[in-house]
């Protein structure tokens, strides 16, 4: 299984989420205006921009095996274009801060997508 991958706001996604969001054509005073490509790819880059300056991270990354292939990834990610607060997440067992599992309503243990912490092993004393 999966356990490990990448959350971060990256340009791609602002990008998407604006593609989404921006019309090609406008309704002014009853008459249908539509967009050429370039001034509709303008306002996408445009609202692309405002949508990575406020946007939270999220999942960004496939699924990977290991943490090391996460930390790979956020290093081509980071080549192709603007990505920040990437972090290295990993699916475990939800805590409270005194170590008992967060429970669902049918009082099962919830899994959740959290920041990984590599263990660091302590150098052994010769």
């Amino acid at each position: 299984m999966s356990a490990f991958c990448v959350y971060a706001a990256a340009i791609w996604i602002a990008r998407a989420r604006a593609e989404k969001k921006t019309p090609r054509a406008y309704l002014s005073r009853g008459i249908w205006h539509v967009l050429s490509l370039q001034e509709w790819k303008a306002k996408v880059d445009q609202e692309a921009q405002r949508i990575f300056k406020r946007m939270k991270p999220v999942r960004a990354s496939p699924f990977f095996d290991i943490p090391h292939s996460c930390l790979e990834w956020i290093a081509l990610a980071e080549k192709n274009g603007p990505i920040r607060d990437a972090r290295v997440m990993a699916w475990q067992l939800d805590k409270y801060s005194d170590g008992t599992p967060v429970r669902d309503n049918k009082g099962r243990p919830k899994m959740a997508w959290l920041p990984y912490q590599q263990a660091i092993a302590a150098p052994e004393a010769a």
